[in-house]
């Protein structure tokens, strides 16, 4: 896709996100300005929604609800390359809690660490994404797809007593396909 079409489908996607920003319940934001709690994420489903928190640099809490898939105590997602995705990069830290599509929280919220996936991850990433997904999210995610980008690949992990369940140094991939 290149020139109008992509410019089109761009203006299109900006307005589905204005819809979805209108839609986010309430609760989304009170959920996103309260630290969460340290430990494991035995609390959020397997699969479904996930009301993921990044922080602006002034600080501030932008909660977003998202797909996402666990496995082996981790949180599996992925997104356009956007503002959520930039934030990831410039601070790690996330507030994470199960919710429903507008964003209403359906656990307590828990701190994380994210972490972007390089491109050699991504293959990988995806089928944890898919074997989690539901039949009628899998269609849903099938028309993203088509986009004319590249998807972002993004792992949650747990904060343990202050500290993230891994360091900066940590190669661990997602090419691990066991449960």
């Amino acid at each position: 896709m290149r020139g109008a079409g992509r410019r089109l489908f761009r203006r299109a996607v900006d307005a589905q996100y204005r819809l979805y920003d209108r839609l986010r319940h309430r609760e989304a934001q009170r959920a996103a300005s309260v630290p969460g709690r340290t430990g494991s994420f035995d609390e959020i489903g397997d699969s479904g929604y996930l009301l993921l928190t990044t922080f602006k640099r002034s600080g501030e809490p932008v909660p977003t609800p998202v797909m996402f898939s666990k496995r082996d105590g981790k949180l599996w997602l992925r997104s356009e390359p956007n503002a959520k995705v930039k934030r990831l990069r410039a601070d790690p830290r996330v507030r994470v809690a199960g919710c429903n599509a507008r964003g209403k929280p359906k656990t307590r919220v828990y701190e994380g660490r994210a972490r972007e996936l390089p491109p050699g991850e991504h293959e990988g990433a995806w089928r944890i994404l898919r074997e989690g997904y539901s039949p009628a999210i899998r269609v849903y995610e099938s028309v993203a797809d088509r986009a004319p980008f590249e998807m972002a690949y993004v792992v949650v992990l747990a904060v343990e007593n202050g500290e993230p369940s891994w360091h900066a140094g940590d190669t661990e991939t997602a090419s691990h396909t066991g449960r």
